[in-house]
């Protein structure tokens, strides 16, 4: 089961990536996939890269006693590479949703937006929590946050302005992530509260969920790309 939680996720990633691909290469173009496509393949190297931790954990460390004091080990954790990723998910997604804006006040908001996750950011790891051992669901609400409010941005000027970029991939991204962002960051937060130890049954549905969050988001991005490359077919 653990294994299926695992790499269900990581699955749709790839695909994610691969379709993106295959959309820029139709639509060469096409910048912002572009930019969003080398998103998604770093998505797919840093989640493969986590796996290493895992794999240490479950199939070397705890099948072989002797190896159980590196458990706690840099190498056989993963949440440093997270925590540093959420930050950069983060600021990524605020710059690319700029380049989907027109109005000028939105825009300031979002460029001040970036900025004040990266500065908290470095706050958070340098002062309040470590970046080693725990995972940083302060700075994941922060990021959540901003991201959600940028979408909104995106979706108000879309539907008032020009609707016709309702149709584009960019919109079934936004509506992926904005899915994501909404539905995670209480997750988080219920997870905080309870000890997995003890409360397996809440850590199982946590895990089916998160997983199934994942796949509906980036089951919509490859929905959008292979949606919007039929449509370019047919004109």
């Amino acid at each position: 089961m653990t294994f299926l939680f695992i790499y269900l996720t990581r699955i749709f990633q790839l695909f994610a990536a691969i379709f993106a691909t295959r959309y820029i290469v139709k639509n060469k173009k096409n910048e912002n996939i572009k930019f969003f496509s080398y998103y998604l393949w770093s998505v797919v190297v840093v989640e493969t890269y986590a796996l290493i931790p895992i794999i240490i954990i479950i199939i070397i460390i705890y099948n072989t006693p002797k190896l159980n004091k590196f458990k706690d080990s840099f190498f056989a954790n993963s949440i440093w590479i997270y925590n540093i990723f959420i930050v950069l998910t983060g600021i990524f997604l605020t710059y690319f949703i700029k380049t989907n804006l027109k109005g000028t006040n939105r825009i300031k908001i979002n460029i001040v937006m970036k900025y004040f996750l990266g500065i908290i950011s470095l706050i958070n790891f340098l002062w309040i929590e470590d970046l080693f051992k725990k995972f940083s669901s302060q700075l994941y609400l922060i990021t959540a946050l901003c991201i959600i409010i940028n979408i909104m941005f995106y979706g108000y000027e879309n539907i008032k302005y020009n609707k016709e970029n309702i149709k584009t991939p960019i919109s079934y991204i936004m509506i992926g992530t904005f899915f994501f962002y909404t539905i995670t960051p209480p997750l988080f937060i219920l997870l905080e509260n309870f000890d997995i130890a003890r409360d397996k049954m809440f850590f199982t549905a946590y895990r089916i969920i998160i997983t199934l969050v994942n796949c509906i988001m980036y089951g919509s991005f490859i929905l959008g790309f292979i949606v919007c490359l039929q449509k370019n077919k047919s004109y």
